[in-house]
């Protein structure tokens, strides 16, 4: 069964001029049904007895899985992209889970098949725990949620949950003085999404939850900025607290540009109708620890912030980054280039931290119904 091909005109927008998009690009979807195994064929699927089961094995599939998606072409300056979108709140207790595949060419017919070649091999590829069904029609592509409720104003409310981004000043460095880069990790927890699936299942409104993968790779002024920043947290002076939070970051640099041969960027945005603040922050805590700031009294500062579109411009920023697929920036970011993009920059395990897929407990979630394959 062929896949349903959503094509879209890569019409202009406030920051296409990011992306280097010239006229008559267009963007092809493709969208697949994620569908599960039962819990008592995913037990026949643990290899190694020395692991801790089937949730495990399931996950360690799963990151095997993400790495493969840096697929050739990511070196393009208009990658693909990759889209997990979990629905909630159209029926009592069910979440749907949909996985899209965009890529772009010159013109319909080349974004055509450039999405349908894309699409096969992710799904060839996907892990053995879930079954891929492609959408086939246009009706049934409509549930993914890309041709509804804007024009109702059923969509009109976005959040995206983005790593903590700060600039650390040395000690002794003075008003003019460099300053250093530093963004929070995304912690990976064994259960850190199942509160958010379970919550998306019990709104009373459609609300999703969208998580985005773009391949990238890095370039001469990446490294360059890396050496830079090395050099001054080696010879600068900071407080306690800042030294700790330079070193974790350069830690993380470290390992993105140096020990990450298939990085990518990273967006977690919930969509709908009111968004709830505590699904935000949820979401947020499900992809952070908290960070604890040596102060007398301590203090636990939240380590993701939680960003709404501040004006009618960036909403349709967010609208087109939800119709198309894509991660065109919006709102504030403290770094321009090429800084900017390492605060959404992740390897596989850390994209594993929201780009990931449910795997069932053998009586499901209490409350949650989640579609499986029979």
């Amino acid at each position: 069964m062929q896949p349903y091909v959503q094509l879209l005109a890569a019409t202009p927008t406030p920051m296409s001029v990011d992306e280097g998009r010239s006229p008559g690009v267009y963007d092809g979807v493709v969208a697949f049904e994620v569908l599960h195994l039962p819990f008592a064929r995913r037990r026949k699927l643990v290899w190694n007895p020395m692991m801790s089961g089937p949730l495990y094995e399931a996950y360690d599939r799963q990151l095997h899985w993400i790495a493969s998606l840096h697929v050739p072409g990511s070196e393009m300056r208009d990658p693909p992209a990759f889209e997990l979108r979990f629905i909630g709140g159209r029926e009592p207790g069910v979440v749907e889970v949909f996985l899209l595949v965009r890529a772009s060419g010159p013109g319909g017919d080349e974004a055509r098949a450039r999405a349908l070649g894309l699409a096969e091999v992710v799904a060839a590829l996907a892990p053995v725990d879930d079954v891929l069904r492609p959408l086939a029609t246009a009706e049934a592509f409509e549930r993914t949620g890309l041709s509804e409720g804007w024009a109702t104003g059923e969509c009109e409310d976005v959040i995206e949950v983005r790593r903590v981004e700060r600039w650390l000043a040395p000690e002794a460095a003075g008003a003019q003085g460099p300053l250093f880069y530093a963004v929070q990790a995304w912690e990976w927890h064994l259960l850190g999404m199942e509160g958010v699936w379970c919550a998306l299942g019990r709104l009373g409104r459609p609300i999703a939850l969208c998580v985005s993968l773009a391949p990238m790779v890095w370039d001469v002024g990446d490294y360059a900025a890396y050496e830079s920043l090395r050099a001054m947290q080696q010879v600068c002076q900071f407080t306690a607290t800042e030294a700790r939070d330079a070193a974790a970051a350069l830690d993380l640099y470290t390992c993105l540009l140096y020990r990450t041969a298939r990085p990518f960027t990273m967006r977690v945005t919930l969509v709908g109708a009111g968004v709830p603040e505590a699904l935000a922050n949820a979401v947020g805590a499900a992809l952070t620890l908290p960070s604890l700031q040596l102060a007398s009294p301590p203090t636990v500062t939240p380590a993701y912030v939680a960003v709404r579109p501040a004006d009618a411009t960036e909403l349709a920023i967010a609208r087109y980054n939800f119709e198309h697929v894509r991660q065109l920036t919006w709102g504030e970011d403290l770094a321009a280039l090429p800084l900017r993009r390492w605060r959404y920059a992740v390897d596989a395990r850390q994209a594993h931290t929201a780009f990931r897929l449910p795997v069932l407990p053998e009586d499901g979630y209490p409350g949650v119904t989640i579609a499986t394959e029979v």
